[in-house]
């Protein structure tokens, strides 16, 4: 198969799903493709992406510039590369505002139309968040890709875009050939805002377990050692815990608590720690590549995936660290957010705090030391589901099925 893929920031060390999509359909001896709107070049990223050459299967969606006078000289250079690659049809077609609206009155299908793209036929289009499905579902109608149109939703582009313009997603229900959601919660909130019921199917994402080996149960040592791993961004609730842990410290349990990632509100959490008086137990770590997240989680004791309701209802889908810590058998506490509610059952195959409230995230890890001796059961049963449900060659056989499924309907 000819396998398009839709990305917004590539290679995106936090986005390591994606990775193993398309990975795995490579794996699978697929032609794989890879559409960016930017190409990243950060020094901190996966061996899979120069293991794979991902760089060189990236064609980049040109940048369209806000300013609509200086769309002239990208939209000049589309001209110019559609008369060459003979593609100028698709690129008129991109122009037609009656059908496009403001997309086509501004250039900016047609901008994106143009790219420099060396392919453009593929059997199956898949568009990895559903923003993006919006995107490639115009350059599918207007000609200048082909194939059959899947969107997964993983988050904020259902909760928060959705919530934001309930007819964003509108023609991209209408015309798009599957879609999938990561999980019950977001599939049922698709449906509900118009996305065609017998078109949507849950597709989690899974983790490559032959990397996560569940260690031998242990004695609990001093200090307790906790760890979050993701993007700082709002939603990921990392404050919530630094006052959590203001809280363990001030009731005498002795504690250490570090964090992996880098985003937007890393200056605003430093600082925070600071007012909070905890730097002594507190370590930011910055951005770092799978294999330091491994080895990060197998030594720590206990993880924190505190996430809340960020800006205009934004919500994560399921965080992968709470997955592989599972995996890992370190206990993990997550919040009572709908994704999670998913993967953890509380007192079963980990713990669930109330989101936002750092009183309650304190208690629960107090729990979790309580009754360390006795949490052998709730490990296994979180690794058990974590293979149960999330093994990412399962889920890539399942996900091949589908885009056969759709081949073949054609």
């Amino acid at each position: 198969m000819r396998i398009a893929y839709f990305v917004d920031s590539f290679p995106k060390i936090s986005e390591t799903f994606v990775l193993g999509q398309i990975t795995g359909m490579i794996d699978r001896g697929h032609d794989v493709t890879i559409f960016a709107n930017r190409l990243l070049n950060a020094e901190v990223q996966h061996k899979t992406v120069d293991q794979y050459q991902l760089r060189e299967r990236t064609m980049v969606i040109p940048w369209v510039p806000r300013n609509p006078v200086r769309r002239v000289m990208p939209a000049l250079r589309g001209l110019a590369n559609a008369v060459k690659r003979r593609r100028l049809s698709a690129a008129m077609r991109a122009l037609n505002i009656a059908k496009f609206g403001r997309k086509a009155l501004g250039l900016t299908l047609f901008i994106q139309a143009t790219g420099k793209y060396d392919q453009v036929s593929f059997d199956v289009i898949h568009c990895q968040f559903g923003q993006l499905g919006v995107m490639a579902e115009e350059l599918r109608q207007c000609g200048a890709i082909e194939g059959s149109l899947v969107a997964s939703f993983r988050g904020a582009d259902a909760m928060k875009y959705a919530s934001r313009d309930p007819e964003h997603f509108s023609r991209l229900f209408y015309f798009g050939d599957k879609f999938l959601a990561v999980s019950a919660v977001i599939q049922k909130r698709l449906v509900d805002i118009g996305c065609p019921a017998d078109r949507i199917d849950v597709l989690r994402s899974g983790i490559n377990l032959k990397r996560f080996r569940l260690r031998e149960h242990r004695k609990l040592c001093s200090p307790v050692r906790l760890i979050s791993v993701g993007r700082l961004a709002p939603n990921k609730g990392i404050g919530v815990a630094l006052h959590a842990i203001r809280i363990l410290r001030d009731s005498g349990i002795d504690i250490h608590y570090r964090v992996l990632g880098a985003g937007p509100c890393e200056a605003d959490l430093m600082s925070q720690v600071s007012q909070l008086a905890i730097e002594s137990v507190v370590a930011f770590e910055g951005a770092v590549n799978s294999g330091r997240v491994i080895e990060a989680l197998s030594e720590s004791d206990i993880l924190l995936a505190p996430t809340v309701p960020g800006p205009d209802g934004d919500q994560e889908g399921l965080p992968n660290c709470l997955k592989e810590a599972m995996a890992i058998g370190v206990i993990v506490i997550g919040t009572e957010m709908g994704s999670i509610l998913e993967l953890i059952t509380d007192g079963v195959s980990g713990y669930v705090a109330k989101a936002g409230d750092a009183s309650n995230l304190a208690a629960s890890v107090e729990s979790v030391i309580k009754n360390w001796d006795d949490s052998a059961t709730l490990i296994a049963e979180a690794r058990r589901r974590v293979e149960s449900e999330y093994d990412i060659k399962k889920l890539n056989d399942a996900l091949e099925c589908i885009y056969q499924g759709l081949i073949k309907r054609r």
